[in-house]
């Protein structure tokens, strides 16, 4: 793995070493080069036609269709789905190779023919909804995208030769979630690294207010719980990961994950701090997402500093090799 460097050093020295030709020996075997051109020219065309028909069965939950579209226009489309176009290409490229690998995974898992375009599987925005986001800047940013995935389509990021479920979030908190303390299973490539670029985001913090109330009448919707005495001695215990997901938090007679308590309040992640105050439960969010596996905008971040899509991936998912 190579070493990352952090985001307070001003200048990144990079040394580019060109590629040495390697020549023949004198008594080496005789090469048509014209067949081999021939060859080359007829294999290419096959991999052209076998591309083609590559494709991708994408079933939207909202209207309830299934789309059938190529592996690329896929893979475009959800880069545009999940990223903001206007980040690094380096950014880019990651993400479109991590959309790839997830689709591997998910096929190679899944006895489905189709894969889901929803936040629980990966965002694919078609051609006319891109049209529709981006209006006048279509043309510009499609061709960005279909350049970005163009130069890595075909690669895959594997972990002992099998394609990894390249899972990954927005924003961390300065350090990306050990998936064992998410979904309580360890998973060897998806450890927790560094990730300082996403402390300076923008949207690194938000901030929920409810009254007591509101807070009450949320948590019953999905939860058992008696809701009874002091409202300032409702949520008690609190445990929680060095990197900031709880854990685990009473909230009366119920012990709860942090993550029942993002869905249930639509929190933007599972690592939060709370506290009660004139009637009122307030919550202080850090990051967005889950945690696990390669942050988006700690991806820019690192683009940004001159970093390359390997080495981006590379630094997410542990132990991974790029094919």
């Amino acid at each position: 793995m190579r070493r990352f460097l952090s985001l307070t050093l001003i200048i990144a020295i990079f040394t580019v070493a060109a590629p040495l030709i390697a020549l023949p020996d004198s008594d080496g075997p005789l090469i048509d080069l014209e067949e081999t051109t021939v060859k080359e020219e007829k294999t290419t065309e096959k991999e052209k036609e076998e591309e083609k028909e590559k494709t991708v069965n994408v079933f939207s939950p909202t209207d309830d269709s299934v789309t059938a579209v190529s592996e690329k226009e896929y893979i475009i489309g959800c880069v545009a789905g999940e990223m903001p176009v206007t980040y690094d290409e380096e950014a880019l490229k990651a993400q479109a190779l991590a959309c790839y690998t997830f689709l591997k995974w998910k096929q190679n898992n899944s006895e489905s023919a189709e894969i889901e375009s929803s936040q629980n599987s990966q965002v694919y925005m078609s051609k006319e909804e891109m049209q529709k986001k981006w209006g006048k800047d279509f043309d510009k940013y499609y061709k960005k995208l279909s350049e970005a995935v163009e130069e890595v389509y075909g690669k895959i990021i594997t972990y002992k030769n099998e394609p990894i479920m390249a899972v990954f979030h927005a924003l961390s908190t300065g350090k990306t979630e050990d998936a064992g303390n998410v979904w309580g299973k360890e998973i060897p490539y998806l450890k927790s690294v560094s990730s300082e670029g996403d402390k300076l985001s923008p949207a690194f913090s938000s901030t929920l207010v409810l009254s007591d109330e509101e807070l009450k009448n949320l948590l019953s919707e999905k939860y058992d719980i008696d809701f009874s005495g002091d409202a300032e001695k409702w949520i008690k215990e609190t445990d929680r990961t060095d990197v900031g997901t709880v854990t685990k938090i009473t909230v009366c007679n119920k012990d709860l994950t942090g993550e029942q308590i993002r869905t249930a309040l639509s929190l933007k992640s599972s690592a939060f701090t709370v506290k009660h105050t004139d009637s009122s439960f307030i919550f202080t969010v850090s990051g967005y997402g889950h945690f696990v596996g390669m942050s988006q905008y700690g991806a820019d971040a690192l683009a940004k500093q001159g970093f390359k899509y390997d080495e981006i991936l590379e630094h997410y998912y542990t132990g991974v090799e790029i094919e």
